[in-house]
């Protein structure tokens, strides 16, 4: 099946191709000045922001979540999985901004993710030299899991955060 980009790529025929979808923000999703992980337009303190993010913008769900996160003074921790990734992706970096920030970051990064071993090795020494703490996936075992854990301080304890997806955290497959 991977051949068949082949024949997507070649140039011409525009009257073959459909319109590409253009991911839009979804409206609990809406950036406030008061926002902080998690919370959605107008939820309580103890809702949960549960949303499909079929056709959402991949910029303004995940990567969003993620860029609050480091930059909330709050945030304790946040915890990644890195199963398949770009070079241009804003998560991973984000993890070695949030150890510079005195946050805990940790990242479990699986290396038998077809076709992107080698950037997960990349990101991976990036990681652990920048401070981040890497757990590497079993050797029998595929992790296949997209999700970032976003633990923060509020009030007199802790809250935790999620984003459990079914795409790959790599910027271009979510376009797709």
């Amino acid at each position: 099946m991977g051949a068949l980009w082949q024949l997507v790529k070649l140039p011409g025929h525009a009257d073959l191709r459909l319109e590409p979808l253009v991911g839009i923000t979804h409206p609990r999703l809406l950036r406030h000045e008061d926002q902080r992980p998690g919370r959605a337009r107008g939820d309580s303190a103890k809702a949960t922001c549960s949303c499909t993010t079929t056709y959402i913008s991949f910029a303004t769900s995940v990567e969003r979540f993620v860029e609050q996160a480091v930059a909330d003074p709050n945030v304790l921790a946040i915890k990644q999985t890195v199963y398949r990734t770009s070079d241009d992706s804003p998560l991973v970096p984000a993890l070695i901004d949030a150890t510079e920030r005195g946050k805990q970051a940790v990242a479990l990064v699986e290396l038998k993710a077809r076709f992107d071993e080698g950037m997960n090795i990349h990101w991976a020494k990036a990681l652990e030299e920048a401070g981040v703490h890497v757990v590497y996936g079993q050797p029998s075992l595929k992790t296949h899991a997209k999700c970032v854990l976003v633990v923060r301080r509020e009030g007199d304890g802790v809250r935790n955060y999620v984003h459990i997806g079914t795409g790959n955290y790599h910027s271009a497959t979510a376009r797709l």
